[in-house]
């Protein structure tokens, strides 16, 4: 015959409510960074097509793959942000 063995089991620690409302609001903060990234962004981009001096054009093209990288970063922290969230509502 099968024996079970019952082994002492440790109780599972529920995430707070407090932890979730501060992924809520770091959450809310990345995405009033990235809105102001992303006009500034779409800016340059606009006054690049305008320019036509190949030095200043090529100049302000680096500020815009930096803006890039800024914008890929945040949206990076909030996909992992939101992430959190998720895993912590699903063990609510």
């Amino acid at each position: 015959m099968n024996q079970i063995s019952i082994r002492k089991l440790r109780p599972v620690k529920l995430p707070s409510k407090s932890q979730l409302k501060a992924l809520q609001e770091q959450l809310k903060a990345l995405m009033e960074q990235l809105i102001p990234l992303q006009a500034e962004f779409e800016a340059w981009c606009a006054l690049i097509k305008a320019i036509a001096d190949p030095e200043r054009k090529s100049r302000y093209q680096a500020m815009c793959a930096q803006l890039a990288r800024q914008i890929t970063q945040v949206q990076q922290q909030i996909a992992e942000t939101e992430q959190k969230i998720y895993e912590l509502q699903v063990a609510r």
